[in-house]
């Protein structure tokens, strides 16, 4: 996720009529890496600057509690992943708390309740499922969830 990726996205909510971004949402955080780029643009915006909702369970994915991959990232305490109090260790670190919101949800919990609230996103950053059906489920889940004219990035979204 880049500063770049997203002046095109909102080019893009520009061209399909939304003035402005009102509600982002980040589905899958890890460590805060793109929620932090996203909280940055989110701030570079015109006030009120809209909110980042980062939906993840900070549990890792499969192969991450398997220990194939990124161990050193996933440091356990007590048998749980450590990943939640470092993605906010970095949010605080970059000054984002007052424009980056942790809600720790599995990514389709947190559709249905972005659904049940009647909330629809202006623009949604797609990067927890990392296999081809899991991908391919949650465009499903969040295609629909966007406000008229808004933009779904992601990444993770180059299967056949």
């Amino acid at each position: 996720m880049t500063t770049a990726i997203l002046k095109d996205a909102l080019r893009l909510l520009q061209a399909n009529g939304l003035p402005k971004i009102r509600f982002i949402v980040e589905v899958g955080s890890f460590a805060g890496g793109s929620a932090m780029v996203l909280g940055r643009f989110a701030r570079s915006l015109p006030k009120p600057s809209p909110p980042v909702l980062c939906l993840d369970t900070w549990l890792g994915d499969l192969n991450m509690a398997l220990g194939r991959i990124e161990r050193r990232t996933i440091d356990k305490r007590h048998g749980q992943p450590t990943l939640y109090h470092q993605f906010l260790t970095n949010i605080i670190a970059a000054n984002l708390t007052h424009h980056v919101l942790p809600m720790m949800a599995s990514s389709f919990l947190g559709a249905k309740m972005l659904s049940f609230l009647g909330l629809q996103p202006d623009l949604i950053y797609l990067d927890s499922a990392h296999e081809l059906r899991e991908t391919f489920f949650e465009l499903n889940i969040y295609w629909p969830l966007l406000a008229p004219g808004g933009v779904l990035i992601g990444d993770d979204l180059n299967w056949k």
